[in-house]
């Protein structure tokens, strides 16, 4: 299982501390491979389809307050 890290906080002018969310990408690197990888650290495992993988970045995003790219999947 994949392990997520907690998101960045930055403090404002006003010392208000704000949780900068991540970004999620699914990766296409060819046939049968195939990962989700995130801006706050996180990676998915290696996914034979890239339907697991987009899974894999929406099921991180809804946990972790993340944010889903757009196009979400991108040639690596």
């Amino acid at each position: 299982m994949c392990t997520s890290y907690p998101d960045e906080v930055t403090s404002t002018a006003d010392g208000q501390s704000v949780i900068e969310p991540g970004l999620v990408v699914v990766h296409r690197v060819g046939i049968g491979h195939s990962y989700a990888m995130c801006s706050c650290g996180w990676s998915g495992s290696r996914r034979l389809l890239k339907a697991a993988a987009c899974q894999d970045a929406w099921g991180h995003a809804v946990e972790n307050r993340c944010v889903v790219a757009y196009p979400m999947v991108v040639a690596y």
